[in-house]
């Protein structure tokens, strides 16, 4: 590997999300409320691996330590199993693609009104009022972009119907070495490569997991990688859609001609029907009368309060989970091959690592530089009809 690819992949495992903690309102004990918490959060790596501090942090302003801590953002309850930066490209992502659109009409609208009031300004204030428009627009623009991931803490009440339980460190272990063997039995057909490591070795790849440590960790995991692209079964891969399961398929390193396959091959070869269920506008068709079948509530007393969004005490903004729920029913499927024609006809937004590399970009050079932690290459799909419902 030559140090060019072995800087992109450090420069992939320190990518990192700011995040802002709060504590929940239903949760504070004490008489002042504390400040939020900030971190600068890893996006290889699970929230139970990072958040020991920010328990710590708000348990002297709760009594109410009745069941596990778990986070949520704008009502959705986020689920720890995921990477990090899985998380922030499917929720948060999403949200940003359809406030970006209203951002630029009220920009739009904004810089009309103060070309008109400049208009009438007098000619010695024009320069002044100039400059002052073009500080407030940035400014606004700052707002709105919000940096910082906002997520709220609770400490009750945990929403076991939608998130795995997570006692401890070691839960996260399992599951993690679970997730791990899947994905080396879909790259090479077994899992020899992993029962092969030893007690060290298994145990560096997790602590260098846990403390964020690239080179603890890849001097295991590049253990785990095939020597070369011949030795593939298949590229392990995740498609991740408005926060539904992970879609799998099985996708090889080379087409039926020996040419190795790229990002678009990769998409040409999932079939449409293996994701339009997830997609806004079918997920009504199939679920309009009774969405909670297929959807998260907001919070785990939601079922009760579904005509009573005003008495609900989380008080939180549902627009995201609405979004990825609820569409037109004026709706019309269209019908498109594979995903390759869906994202070409709908303008469809794609995230891997935060970023969307180039079609043209070799599918097992993506996994191999740009996988997760897991094993998997998750790729982060962004519903356009989220944009016509905003």
């Amino acid at each position: 590997m030559s140090s060019f690819d072995e800087d992109i992949k450090r420069s992939i495992w320190e990518g990192k999300i700011p995040i802002v903690f709060t504590l929940s309102p239903d949760d504070l004990t004490s008489h002042l409320s504390p400040s939020p918490y900030t971190v600068m959060a890893p996006r290889n790596s699970y929230f139970p691996l990072i958040t020991s501090l920010v328990k710590d942090y708000f348990s002297s302003s709760t009594l109410v330590l009745l069941d596990e801590m778990w986070l949520e953002y704008r009502g959705i309850p986020l689920k720890w199993h995921l990477p990090i930066g899985v998380l922030y490209d499917t929720i948060v992502g999403n949200n940003n693609n359809c406030n970006n659109n209203n951002n630029n009409n009220n920009n739009n609208n904004n810089n009309n009104n103060n070309n008109n009031n400049n208009n009438n300004n007098n000619n010695n204030n024009n320069n002044n009022n100039n400059n002052n428009n073009n500080n407030n627009n940035n400014n606004s623009s700052n707002i709105m972009e919000q940096p910082y991931w906002n997520i709220v803490v609770h400490f009750q009440s945990y929403p076991d119907r939608i998130l795995l339980r997570c006692p401890n460190l070691e839960s996260v272990r399992t599951y993690y070495k679970n997730v791990l063997k899947e994905a080396n039995y879909i790259k090479q057909g077994d899992i020899t490569k992993i029962n092969n490591l030893n007690i060290n070795q298994s145990n560096d790849l997790w602590d260098g997991l846990k403390s964020h440590d690239y080179d603890k960790f890849w001097s295991v995991n590049k253990k785990l990688i095939p020597n070369s692209n011949k030795e593939y079964k298949n590229i392990p891969i995740r498609l991740i859609i408005n926060y539904k399961p992970p879609i799998q398929e099985l996708i090889p390193v080379y087409d039926e001609n020996s040419i190795e396959l790229t990002l678009e091959n990769l998409f040409s070869r999932i079939p449409y029907e293996s994701f339009s269920n997830f997609l806004n506008y079918n997920s009504s068709k199939n679920n309009n009368n009774n969405i909670n079948n297929s959807s998260p509530p907001l919070s785990p007393n939601s079922n009760n309060n579904n005509n009573n969004n005003n008495n609900n005490n989380n008080n939180v903004d549902n627009s995201i989970e609405n979004s990825l729920n609820q569409t037109s029913i004026e709706s019309v499927e269209p019908e498109f091959p594979n995903l390759l024609q869906y994202i070409k006809a709908t303008n469809a937004e794609y995230k891997i690592q935060g970023i969307q590399p180039s079609l043209k970009s070799s599918a097992v050079w993506l996994y191999e530089h740009f996988g997760h932690p897991d094993n998997f290459l998750y790729i982060v799909l962004i519903d356009p009809s989220l944009n016509n419902n905003n």
